[in-house]
């Protein structure tokens, strides 16, 4: 086991959750065994495997476009949402708005609260708060997984069937159908970048990071090989960018939502394609 360059928090979460990643590999339709992990609520949080939630997408909406981000919030009835503790997203935000990074934590943080807060009164929804790393799962990245929900339903990995530690991008919301596949890059950027598991050979041909699909049975598009398809280049991508370091890196899953899983939770009036 590769363990120089990883943090103790980091590799005490590997050795808790060896079994529910080697669950997650082997049969990944396991997700579905816990309904709860399905069950409504209104409240949006960024991708970060730390902090949970069941609509997910980065910084809370920080980097759509004002439009796109309350067409996101109507799709997936959005009624908060909230900001977190050193967030990549709002750093990103922050130096597309200001010009260059933040000088310090202190400054990205009292800027996402800030934004987030005025993303919220813009969007005529509440803001609920700032996750505290007292309230995350875990202090540092120790994601092994993206779960990439096309479905129109939420979904929560901490409390699905394999309750392991992963992003979350709630794709099927998302009215750019694009903007997603730009999420999962963000993802593996992290897991593989110097503040996650894979920037120091941790992930491997043997332990590849694992890319979850989570398939609409009623969208051709959004399910099977076409999601399988979609994920695979968003991978490639990665790669090119110098994200992920070859593509035996990353292992793709597709399972699709049971149609009784579906039917119960499945938010249905959404306008996105």
């Amino acid at each position: 086991m590769v363990t120089q360059g990883h943090s103790a928090e980091a590799m005490r979460a590997w050795s808790l959750r060896q079994d529910l990643y080697a669950q997650l590999r082997t049969n990944p339709a396991d997700i579905f065994r816990t309904q709860t992990a399905f069950a409504d609520d209104n409240v949006c949080v960024c991708i970060d495997g730390r902090v949970k939630g069941k609509k997910n997408c980065a910084g809370a909406g920080i980097l759509m476009t004002p439009l796109e981000r309350m067409e996101y919030y109507r799709n997936a009835r959005i009624g908060g949402i909230m900001s977190h503790e050193d967030c990549g997203a709002a750093g990103l935000a922050y130096k597309r708005d200001f010009g260059h990074a933040p000088a310090s934590s202190e400054v990205l943080n009292d800027w996402a609260k800030f934004e987030t807060r005025r993303m919220a009164e813009e969007a005529g929804v509440d803001y609920l708060g700032h996750v505290t790393p007292e309230m995350m799962h875990c202090g540092k990245h120790a994601e092994l997984a993206t779960f990439f929900v096309a479905a129109r339903l939420p979904f929560s990995a901490h409390h699905a069937g394999i309750p392991l530690d992963g992003f979350v991008v709630s794709e099927g919301f998302y009215p750019n159908p694009d903007y997603g596949t730009t999420e999962l890059g963000v993802t593996l950027s992290i897991a593989f970048g110097q503040h996650g598991m894979g920037h120091n050979e941790f992930f491997s041909k043997d332990r590849p990071y694992l890319v979850v699909g989570v398939g609409d049975p009623y969208r051709d598009s959004h399910r099977g090989e076409a999601l399988y398809s979609k994920l695979d280049r968003a991978v490639l991508e990665a790669i090119e960018a110098g994200y992920v370091p070859t593509r035996e890196h990353v292992e793709v899953h597709v399972v699709d939502v049971p149609l009784d899983i579906h039917a119960r939770y499945a938010l249905l009036d959404v306008v996105s394609a």
